[in-house]
């Protein structure tokens, strides 16, 4: 299992347990490139919709308003396919975000749904 993977991992279980209590859904649309899949089903997911630089977590908040978090553990940088993604992001008024640990991506949920640092609203590690 790749570091981000397990950084992908983590959050889920975040955001899992954070969505009854905030009231929002999420997904995570798998396309991922490293994984090694056959020529068939990734053409197959590309007729399908799949979306080259699709951030890792889509979050849609109560009303309709949603936003993205992109995971990256260290260094690592965004594909040019991946920051094509946030630009678009940007333009259309979608708060899209970078987010490197799980304390980064709760950060990013307390920011969005206006709650303090050191207020627990269901947040477990």
């Amino acid at each position: 299992m790749t570091p981000e993977e397990r950084l992908q991992i983590r959050v889920a279980r975040l955001l899992d347990g954070l969505a009854p209590f905030w009231r929002f859904q999420w997904f995570h649309v798998p396309n991922e490139s490293r994984v090694k899949l056959s020529v068939g089903l990734l053409a197959k997911w590309k007729r399908m919709g799949v979306k080259a630089g699709n951030p890792d977590c889509h979050i849609i908040k109560e009303g309709g308003k949603c936003f993205q978090i992109e995971l990256k553990v260290k260094n690592r940088k965004q594909s040019s396919k991946q920051e094509d993604w946030e630009d678009s992001c940007k333009k259309l008024g979608i708060n899209y975000y970078l987010c490197r640990s799980v304390d980064e991506v709760a950060e990013v949920m307390r920011r969005e749904f206006s709650l303090k640092k050191g207020v627990n609203h269901g947040e477990s590690d």
